[in-house]
């Protein structure tokens, strides 16, 4: 049986600190969804049969002192698809996105470090079929805040990144130590490396 769950307009799925596995469910929030508020080593898990759907924004690591938390979408029936924008380390450092084995995520814009104090985030996209939809832009260290640092993207095994206007770059890996931005895909400025099927770029 399929359960669905309607949750308040500002949702945390799992407390801070915590781990929550979801699994053979449906949850419709109507607003952001925060995994990491305040504190730190925060997972939620998405699995067989999960489904997530919220109206605004995904947060991971929200402020500067929730640190090292997770998302993980682990099988292909796991989906989490949202109306706004995905911030892999908002405020918080060390926040870690995982899309594999055939998973599904969507957003409008997607970004792995938002401001100065949100560092050493990481996402991994990995997995034939795994997908990272962005019907927006999508953005490493973004530098409207000043610059995060050390922050890393991977896109591996016949997984995929999509970013504006639903155009597919099969990247291998982009790893970033400095500001770089992927917008239709161009990318700079340097240290990033990419691999497609015409080459380094």
């Amino acid at each position: 049986m399929l359960a669905i769950a309607i949750s308040p307009l500002r949702a945390q799925l799992v407390a801070d600190g915590a781990t929550n596995t979801l699994s053979n469910v449906t949850n419709t929030i109507p607003g952001n969804l925060t995994v990491g508020t305040n504190g730190s080593l925060t997972l939620l898990v998405l699995s067989d049969n999960a489904l997530l759907t919220n109206s605004v924004n995904g947060i991971i690591g929200r402020n500067s002192t929730a640190k090292s938390n997770e998302v993980q979408l682990i099988r292909p029936t796991a989906r989490w698809v949202m109306g706004g924008s995905l911030f892999v380390g908002s405020n918080g450092a060390s926040s870690r996105l995982v899309v594999s084995n055939g998973a599904l995520l969507e957003d409008f814009n997607g970004s792995l470090g938002f401001t100065t104090v949100s560092s050493n985030n990481s996402a991994l996209v990995t997995g034939p079929g795994s997908l990272w939809t962005n019907r927006g832009s999508f953005s490493i260290s973004t530098a409207i805040f000043s610059n995060s640092r050390s922050n890393q993207l991977v896109v591996s095994n016949s997984a995929a990144l999509v970013s504006v206007g639903g155009r597919r770059w099969p990247i291998l890996v982009i790893k970033c130590s400095s500001p770089a931005q992927v917008r239709g895909g161009s990318i700079s400025p340097v240290l990033v490396f990419a691999a497609g099927p015409t080459g380094w770029w």
